[in-house]
């Protein structure tokens, strides 16, 4: 594969690169996955998973190693380069030892077209009921810190860190629930209560935002003129993102 690929692609794959996947499905519309496999010099993906009948996990182990050895390495995606220092996440569950299930994962170096970070945390626990009424929910956390800007308005606006946090619930039945999902950063704080439902013909989002602004003036240069003093603002409505349908109220 190599030979085929520009160099700073190459070295992602290495000279070698290989693929397992084991798996069966049985009657019921159960599924296990006994082996997942996905090994190069960039990356290492293992694990294995099983889904009840009624499309829920049973359980679920994976485990992701990535990055560069030495230095960070480019990422084999279209468009302008993306390049990784290390990055390593960890999913689990088990339904015979608990109902409980956990995710970590670690980011360091990571280099976007605009957008070039130190160190990414993203943290997740909650439960999975496989009850008369299935259900699932959970808390995420996520903090990003060394954040640097090729714009300056956005380094401005944003700052050098970024903090989020959540819980989100799903019944059988219901929308998926986003509550208290709070976005933080150097000059503004997020507050959202999010319902996002499946049932119809295409996605909802509906809800509410509330944002708080205390100084305007580092918003500036995002929104391309000069602003002062500081605000606080709820937008609430609802939107349709396959067809564009919305509609948004200010308060």
């Amino acid at each position: 594969l190599t030979p085929l690929l520009p160099p700073d692609i190459a070295a992602f794959f290495g000279p070698e690169s290989s693929l397992a996947v084991a798996g069966a499905q049985q009657e019921t519309g159960a599924m296990n996955l006994s082996q997942l496999a996905i090994r190069t010099d960039g990356l290492e993906v293992t694990g294995t998973a099983a889904l009840a009948a009624n499309g829920l996990p049973d359980r679920f182990d994976l485990t992701v190693r990535a990055g560069g050895k030495d230095a960070p390495l480019r990422l084999p995606l279209p468009g302008a380069p993306v390049a990784l220092g290390s990055a390593t996440a960890d999913l689990r569950f088990d339904r015979s030892e608990d109902d409980s299930w956990r995710l970590t994962a670690d980011v360091s170096e990571l280099s976007l077209p605009d957008l070039a970070l130190e160190t990414l945390r993203l943290e997740g626990s909650g439960r999975i009921n496989h009850g008369a009424r299935p259900s699932a929910g959970g808390h995420i956390r996520a903090r990003a810190t060394g954040m640097e800007w090729t714009d300056p308005a956005m380094a401005q606006a944003v700052g050098p860190a970024m903090a989020l946090a959540g819980v989100f619930h799903w019944n059988d039945g219901a929308p998926l629930a986003l509550r208290n999902l709070t976005i933080g950063a150097q000059n503004y704080d997020l507050l959202a209560q999010m319902d996002l439902s499946l049932r119809g013909a295409e996605p909802i989002v509906s809800g509410n935002i509330r944002a708080d602004v205390p100084d305007l003036s580092a918003l500036s240069g995002v929104l391309g003129r000069e602003t002062t003093g500081g605000a606080n603002a709820t937008l609430s409505g609802r939107y349709a993102p396959l067809s564009g349908a919305g509609e948004v109220e200010a308060d």
